[in-house]
């Protein structure tokens, strides 16, 4: 799928669906010429750069869905569908199962997008890849009191492993279009880009994770500094998740079980989640200030 010089996140069917409300939204209350203008899965596809990515994996059932330009498109490894179905059918099942009938379709906290969520780390760190969530955080203590026992402890044991640090990572200073397409895929080419890559990768292997994080951020102010005219430094919010077989025996309940069985234990890593979400948020809000109401953005934003 990748050598060990590529640097691969995984982008999952919740995800696609979270992003195709950011582009509809994008597409119905702007007056942009999309002739002119990328899709809005660029921003999306451009930004992720930032997190040291040189290759997304995709679900092969959703190649129809793939907007993106060509320079994208060529970064994209489709995957057989069965590695995200044969997960989500256990932990669907488990919620059916153990969830109230009331609050199977709760929207607030949203019930089927933490199952989906719960889903894409299982499948990503059998992968052995990164996460890409478009959609916001989740509140887990919001889920106690509509989640059995059984359910609601392994989860919260789970998401309270996650260490959270927020990095500034160099991105695109707009979005890549026209002659800067060739400039910007040199910089993916270079051997400064190589390095920030293999800095990030790091991440998923390096049991010290500060000093992980000290040596991306370094190999982010080089590449910024290098290519200033086209880059700036961008705050990133990272969730690490240390291996997920080691926290297993914290967290006790039917959904631990059932993640125990579809965890591959072999050569376990961290797994990276990184957040787009707050950069998503803020090119939507820059796109439609001028053509809706102060606020509105903040309920149709997609959550979870």
């Amino acid at each position: 799928m990748s050598n060990s010089n590529t640097k691969t996140g995984l982008f999952c069917p919740w995800q696609m669906s979270s992003l195709n409300i950011y582009s509809k939204l994008s597409s119905a209350l702007t007056k942009r010429d999309d002739d002119l203008e990328p899709p809005f899965e660029d921003v999306f596809y451009s930004t992720v750069f930032q997190s040291g990515l040189n290759q997304f994996l995709i679900y092969s059932s959703l190649k129809d869905m793939i907007k993106t330009s060509s320079f994208f498109r060529d970064r994209i490894t489709y995957i057989p569908s069965d590695k995200y179905s044969a997960v989500s059918r256990k932990i669907c099942a488990a919620f059916d199962q153990h969830v109230p009938v009331q609050h199977k379709n709760t929207i607030s906290p949203p019930v089927s997008g933490l199952q989906y969520f719960l889903t894409d780390i299982i499948v990503a760190s059998n992968l052995k890849t990164s996460h890409l969530p478009v959609s916001k955080r989740f509140n887990i203590p919001e889920y106690e009191k509509i989640l059995p026992t059984q359910l609601y402890v392994p989860i919260r044991n789970l998401f309270s492993s996650f260490e959270y640090l927020k990095v500034p990572l160099p991105a695109p200073r707009t979005i890549v279009k026209g002659d800067d397409i060739t400039r910007f895929q040199q910089i993916i080419n270079s051997g400064l880009f190589l390095k920030y890559s293999t800095a990030q990768k790091e991440l998923e292997n390096q049991p010290r994770i500060k000093k992980a994080i000290d040596n991306v951020a370094l190999q982010a102010r080089k590449l910024f500094e290098r290519n200033a005219a086209l880059l700036a430094l961008k705050e990133v919010t990272l969730a690490v998740l240390p291996t997920i077989d080691a926290k297993l025996s914290l967290a006790p309940g039917t959904l631990a079980d059932i993640i125990a069985s579809l965890v591959s234990l072999k050569d376990r890593p961290n797994i990276v989640i990184y957040d787009c979400s707050e950069i998503l948020t803020l090119e939507l809000k820059r796109n439609l200030k001028d053509n809706i109401p102060p606020g509105i953005i903040d309920i149709v934003t997609p959550r979870g």
